[in-house]
């Protein structure tokens, strides 16, 4: 057998081993979970992909525009993060629209808490961390945005694309703006 002939051997060889390791392998990464009669397969492990989809959305979901400020709510964060534990981490069908019943109910129940006792504290531990930089990450770009300067520029882009008209509307309406408050009581730089 020639060198190149080995080297295919080897790499189909190493290649089989893992399909078979990975299939093995598979039925340890669902622990099934029987509550009230109902069997709950929960996964040990959420792939990367997931993992920063699963964090887009509770940072997503955590901001939420008031007038003309961005402002963060720690509680969508807690429900947010507990919600899509449930829905990536098992098989449960929950739906997109009622995150807040889907919420009380879970955890009235108890279901939540044995749901995440099952589940390895490093997976929870690594999106509780990421979660936490992303929200970081926002509060320092949602800072840089409302300076002073990004304000003014951002003023100005709109006025240079109104008529007389629109511009005097435009500043009757900044009069009550919570930014311009903002501006003026010195909250932003």
């Amino acid at each position: 057998m020639g060198r190149k002939k080995k080297v295919e051997q080897v790499q189909e060889d190493s290649l089989q081993f893992l399909k078979d390791y990975l299939k093995i392998q598979k039925d340890e990464y669902i622990y099934e979970l029987n509550f009230e009669g109902k069997t709950i397969e929960i996964y040990q492990y959420l792939s990367v992909e997931n993992k920063a989809i699963f964090v887009d959305l509770v940072v997503a979901g955590s901001f939420h525009s008031e007038k003309d400020i961005v402002v963060y709510k720690p509680i969508y964060r807690d429900l947010l993060f507990k919600f899509y534990t449930l829905k990536y981490f098992t098989n449960i069908e929950l739906p997109d629209d009622d995150f807040t019943g889907v919420y009380d109910l879970f955890i009235k129940s108890g279901l939540y808490f044995e749901i995440v006792k099952n589940i390895p504290s490093d997976e929870i531990g690594y999106l509780e961390d990421m979660v936490d930089i992303a929200i970081d990450e926002e509060f320092r770009i949602i800072e840089q945005e409302n300076t002073f300067v990004n304000v003014a520029k951002s003023l100005m882009k709109q006025f240079s694309e109104m008529d007389f008209e629109g511009m005097t509307k435009q500043l009757e309406s900044l009069k009550e703006s919570e930014l311009i408050k903002g501006l003026m009581d010195g909250k932003l730089q």
